[in-house]
């Protein structure tokens, strides 16, 4: 009978919830049998998402173990040494000829380890290349939540959201995208909490809500502000916690009081009644929570519906009574982790113009790590042909071979996180533990593969190749009291010391409703809403599905569905049938997808997964406007109108 051992690890992948997980490893074998959630992580729980509990079978599905060079359009492996030697050829003849900022190297959420994502951009930024923002999934709704809050835009601490008595869950499909928080959410919600999902279309987590509010799309600023308005009218504003915690309030009374509930209604399709309802049902509460999806902030209006969102429950006498990421709350030096404030001066593009400026001829070298932009970023279609261009001279570091490595010129083996060590910081909450190798591999780490690369540039600043362990414990200094101990018992999940949640790093040290930091850079001070032309019959929203973490898990699941819910009504006017297949399209592309009827949807709308690939092999987020949002360079992914025709 084969030796089965439990190893403790945390799932690296872009969630919420960063869950706790115990891998039942077979010995002899060197693989593992299956994962479990572990509970020691109180919100977690025993269970794991469909992606999580899959991840020992995507690691052995259809790896990549050899590095890969293009030769005649293929292609095909070479070993790890001369890979090595022909990027750091590369490096020096591009570094040479057209200086080092014509190197971009994109990184993203794929894995995010601090040894997979954070110690390897050393080498980028010693050499001085082009780095990105990181900005498509969240970077609006942080610029706009800083001009309120100053730099840290943490909210509640999702461990106190049993104690809330009524949730609003705004643009948050919970159930897909944070399943342990939703689980956590629905204990409260069996012992009395009210639960509120406002959204677009009936999600799952409205469909397990006590009720749901459908509005129009991109209107949900104009319902802040109408519930804002409610709240002053019914007197239900606690006055003492603005006077003492806030500054800008008649301004932001002025602000709210001169839009017409009429107007609000008409735009976001919700009435008066109902407005008003849930404005005194919110304030009347004892504790309140209002949970942000990160969905909102990709659109136009979604910066300010951030921003406003966060202001209500100061209104109700709350400091940080949202919820749109937890990670900004650990105390976590990432800038000393990732060498970033080892330099004296860094490069950074806007993630959401990567694929223009490539297709522009802005870079001479791209390497790609955990990331898929290909399909997964703003025009992406244009970052996929780019690096087919001649011009330039791709890498890209994977597990599998995505679609882009698919049009790399080199492509490099990456370790799935079970092989090797790393630490995960949390983006949802603050709960964690170091993760150790558990499967043996003989593929280098991404670090391993970076200081071969270094060497052989002949680099020698003793940074460059300081031992990752050591690296994280100075990171970690002001985290833990002992921070050497994240090493010594593979089970035990450590809680991450945060900021203090009454500390404002605004000009006026408090909350700022009215903000003077927008004033200083020239945006509005007071949320506000613009309404959108409407160029296109349709407006096109996607979203997470269950089993794909934005492109991964195909190898497990397959390709993510290719299809376009539309509701009934709108179907019946084109002569649309279940199962028929059209184009949707714009200025930018045509993508030819499968229709479901979906009356959980709005006129006016459609719904697809999102990362998809049409029938036609165009990418979804061709569709996309490379060009970012007004503030935080965050990506337009739900800002994107369509026109529809039968195939």
């Amino acid at each position: 009978m084969s030796k089965i051992e439990i190893h403790y690890s945390v799932c690296p992948r872009d969630c919420y919830d960063t869950c706790t997980m115990k891998a039942y490893y077979n010995v002899e074998k060197n693989d593992i049998v299956r994962m479990e959630g572990d509970a020691a992580n109180p919100l977690i729980g025993s269970f794991l998402c469909p992606r999580g509990a899959k991840d020992h079978v995507r690691r052995r599905t259809r790896r990549l173990v050899r590095p890969l060079i293009r030769d005649h359009g293929q292609l095909k492996p070479i070993d790890f040494e001369r890979a090595y030697d022909l990027i750091a050829q590369k490096i020096k003849q591009i570094i040479q000829t057209n200086g080092p900022e014509s190197i971009l190297y994109y990184d993203y959420a794929g894995n995010q380890g601090a040894f997979t994502t954070l110690y390897p951009k050393r080498l980028w930024y010693r050499l001085g290349a082009t780095l990105t923002d990181w900005s498509l999934c969240t970077g609006a709704g942080h610029a706009a939540l800083k001009l309120h809050y100053g730099r840290r835009t943490f909210g509640l601490d999702p461990l106190t959201l049993k104690d809330r008595k009524i949730i609003i869950m705004w643009g948050f499909n919970a159930f897909v995208t944070a399943p342990h928080i939703w689980a956590y959410i629905r204990k409260a919600q069996k012992q009395g909490t009210k639960i509120i999902t406002i959204d677009v279309r009936k999600t799952r987590t409205a469909a397990q809500s006590d009720q749901f509010i459908q509005v129009h799309p991109h209107t949900d600023v104009l319902l802040a502000i109408g519930i804002a308005r409610v709240m002053i009218e019914h007197g239900l504003v606690v006055m003492e916690f603005i006077q003492k915690f806030t500054q800008g309030f008649d301004q932001l009374k002025e602000h709210v009081m001169s839009y017409d509930m009429d107007f609000i209604a008409a735009e976001t399709g919700i009435d008066k009644q109902t407005i008003e309802q849930l404005a005194v049902s919110y304030a009347s509460s004892a504790s309140q929570a209002i949970m942000i999806g990160v969905a909102l902030q990709k659109s136009q209006n979604g910066w300010q519906a951030v921003r406003m969102l966060s202001l209500l429950p100061t209104l109700v006498g709350q400091k940080r009574g949202f919820y749109y990421s937890y990670g900004p709350a650990s105390i976590f030096d990432d800038e000393y982790m990732s060498g970033e404030k080892l330099v004296s001066q860094t490069h950074i593009i806007s993630q959401a113009r990567a694929a223009e400026m490539l297709s522009q001829g802005k870079f001479r070298m791209v390497f790609v790590s955990s990331a898929n932009p290909a399909v997964t970023g703003p025009g992406a279609d244009y970052f996929f042909k780019a690096l087919q261009s001649m011009e330039i001279f791709a890498v890209v570091q994977d597990t599998h071979l995505s679609r882009t490595a698919q049009a790399a010129d080199l492509v490099l083996p990456a370790p799935n996180f079970l092989e090797k060590e790393d630490f995960i910081l949390p983006w949802g909450h603050n709960m964690t533990r170091f993760s150790h190798a558990i499967v043996r591999t003989d593929i280098p780490t991404e670090i391993e593969q970076m200081w071969q690369i270094s060497r052989r540039l002949e680099l020698k600043d003793n940074w460059l190749y300081e031992d990752p362990r050591q690296a994280l414990v100075y990171a970690l200094r002001d985290s833990l009291d002992s921070p050497e101990e994240i090493f010594s018992d593979p089970a035990r999940v450590h809680r991450l010391k945060t900021y203090p949640s009454e500390q404002f790093s605004t000009p006026s040290g408090k909350i700022e409703l009215y903000s003077t930091i927008a004033e200083g850079k020239g945006y509005s001070p007071l949320p506000g809403y613009k309404k959108e032309a409407q160029n296109y019959d349709f407006k096109l929203i996607s979203s997470a599905v269950s089993e794909y973490t934005n492109s991964q898990f195909q190898e497990v699941y397959g390709p993510v569905p290719a299809i376009v819910h539309i509701h009934p009504k709108d179907a019946k006017k084109y002569d649309i049938k279940n199962d028929d297949e059209i184009i949707i399209f714009n200025q930018r592309a045509n993508i030819w997808l499968k229709v479901r009827l979906d009356d959980t949807l709005q006129a006016g709308m459609l719904w697809t997964p999102r990362n998809l690939i049409g029938l036609n092999g165009v990418p979804l987020n061709q569709l996309v406007n490379p060009q970012p949002t007004g503030i935080g360079k965050g990506s337009t992914y739900n800002t994107v109108q369509v026109g529809i025709r039968k195939l």
